[in-house]
């Protein structure tokens, strides 16, 4: 599991292809997916994420009416799972009157749904172009069910589940990019973009069931191979 990990991380694929006149592409790409801030790490698992490094497919288009300015939109999907020792350990913290607790959990589910605007910044007399994206749209996620087995100090044992739940936010995407023409035909490409947002979920514990929220946010890289039209 780790080998594919970081083949992941090395070897990452790109499908787009580019007009030769105007930058305008079409194409699908996939790479690894890095939680943000509170999303991967935190002190409760209310409001904050846990999650792994996961992955990222996006379906994506655009259509330059400039050389350098261009409309277009993305369908994102991504997957992280969770880090279930860390959310183990932080939950005895927080829940002190347990000895143990073993945690099964789902991972994220995450669909980003983005139209904006697309920008290509040619280097005048070299084979390099900085691209600029700026969108905005929907941001659905899928809170993960969770099911705990607790330990108290009398060494009684409890059970407790966490229905998955749903949401739908509104939210920025923000990216750049680089483009370096190694011929005609064929050029390399890497990118990285964020998006983030926060979502209301219900929690149960043993004691209540209240709404709190957690950001989810994460960066996305690529880099993989372009063909120009």
């Amino acid at each position: 599991m780790r080998k594919y990990y970081l083949s992941i991380l090395f070897f990452i694929i790109i499908l787009i292809s580019y007009s030769q006149e105007y930058p305008s592409f079409a194409g699908i790409r996939t790479g690894p997916s890095f939680p943000y801030a509170g999303f991967r790490s935190g002190m409760t698992i209310g409001s904050y994420g846990f999650a792994k490094t996961g992955f990222n497919v996006t379906i994506e288009g655009a259509h330059f009416f400039l050389k350098n300015v261009g409309v277009g939109g993305l369908i994102g999907f991504n997957v992280h799972k969770i880090n279930k020792h860390s959310l183990e350990v932080q939950y005895l913290r927080d829940n002190y009157n347990y000895s143990s607790v073993m945690i099964d959990v789902q991972p994220y589910y995450s669909t980003t749904y983005m139209p904006g605007f697309y920008f290509s910044i040619p280097i005048p007399n070299t084979i390099l172009c900085f691209t600029l994206k700026i969108m905005a749209g929907f941001f659905w996620v899928r809170n993960p069910e969770y099911h705990f087995t607790y330990v108290n100090l009398k060494n009684e044992t409890f059970y407790l589940s966490q229905p998955a739940e749903s949401s739908t936010n509104f939210a920025f995407l923000t990216g750049a990019g680089m483009k370096i023409k190694l011929s005609e035909n064929i050029g390399i490409y890497f990118s990285a973009e964020y998006t983030g947002s926060r979502f209301g979920f219900y929690y149960t514990t043993i004691d209540t069931y209240e709404a709190t929220y957690k950001k989810v946010s994460f960066i996305n890289t690529t880099a993989g191979v372009c063909l120009f039209l």
